[in-house]
């Protein structure tokens, strides 16, 4: 790969970040302007391995984490 190809692949991935910053920055907006007062569902969260949280509905902002009895009634749906 030469200089030029480089660069062109640099350019390129630091586009691709500042749009993925700015698309981020707007989710995070309109997560913020959601009431958040519909329906939940818990799923596994995507940062953090192994841990489920409550997810609003609407817009899909981790809210919190589940009580036990929320994570047995979802295990005992999902089996």
């Amino acid at each position: 790969m030469g200089k030029a190809d480089k660069s062109n692949l640099l350019n390129k991935i630091n586009q691709i970040e500042e749009e993925l910053r700015n698309l981020n920055k707007e989710k995070g907006d309109l997560q913020e302007g959601c009431k958040h007062s519909g329906e939940t569902y818990l799923a596994f969260s995507t940062e953090h391995r192994n841990s489920i949280r409550v997810y609003c509905s609407d817009c899909k902002k981790e809210l919190r984490y589940p009580s036990q009895e929320e994570i047995t009634e979802w295990i005992g749906k999902n089996k």
